[in-house]
């Protein structure tokens, strides 16, 4: 990973200004929040059985907050598209409820 670390500011300098100042700092939190993303290992095991949980199945994912994205990888077989169940859930910041369009075991990766 290649960090990214924004210059002193640059205001009161030749070429420099607060707005300049903001991106860099902007820029700076979306490099930071995009490698956290990407090397996220925090993986949990699921097993989707469609005819027993045909509303979706509880999947806890251990951040403390609602995550603000899932994705499904390590998937065994091809095809399964896992989604958001429309289940009510009052508890996202411990579990989502997740469907899966086919019976598949897979890995779903939260941040």
């Amino acid at each position: 990973m290649v960090p990214f670390s924004p210059p002193k500011q640059t205001a009161g300098q030749p070429g420099g200004s607060l707005l300049l100042d903001q991106i860099l700092i902007l820029l700076g939190n979306t490099f930071r929040s995009l490698a956290a993303s990407v090397t996220n290992s925090n993986l949990v095991p699921v097993t989707f059985n469609t005819a027993a949980f045909p509303d979706g199945q509880r999947v806890f994912h251990g951040l403390g907050q609602v995550p603000s994205t899932f994705e499904a990888v390590n998937m065994q077989a091809p095809g399964g598209i896992v989604s958001e169940s429309s289940a009510v859930n009052p508890n996202r910041d411990k579990y989502l409820v997740l469907q899966c369009t086919t019976d598949i075991a897979c890995a779903i990766r939260f941040v």
